[in-house]
């Protein structure tokens, strides 16, 4: 029984390590939101080029992610990222962050 308790506590254990590291982004950019709240933006500070390619891509980019496959894609990928719009993750896909969701769905 004894053995039972503490395998469950360490498989309990790594869940919560799991747990917490899937979800980085969402507590990353959670703070990142808290700092500033009070500068909200707006989707007209994206240039048409870029709006465009949210417009294109917004369903894989809000779930599943996108993986460019152009450089010209890659490019306007980065530029976004790089306006806090968009955020790669470790497997190469590009997803809205929480900012971009706000200057979509608003």
């Amino acid at each position: 029984m004894e053995l039972i308790l503490q395998i469950a506590t360490l498989l309990g254990g790594i869940t919560a390590v799991w747990f917490f590291y899937d979800k980085r982004h969402v507590i990353a950019a959670w703070f990142k939101l808290n700092k500033s709240h009070g500068s909200a933006r707006s989707i007209f500070d994206v240039s048409d080029d870029d709006f465009g390619f949210i417009d294109a891509n917004l369903g894989t980019l809000s779930k599943a992610g996108h993986i460019p496959i152009n450089e010209l894609e890659k490019e306007t990928c980065i530029s976004l990222s790089n306006q806090g719009i968009l955020y790669r993750s470790f497997q190469g896909k590009y997803k809205l962050t929480s900012i971009g969701k706000g200057m979509i769905y608003q």
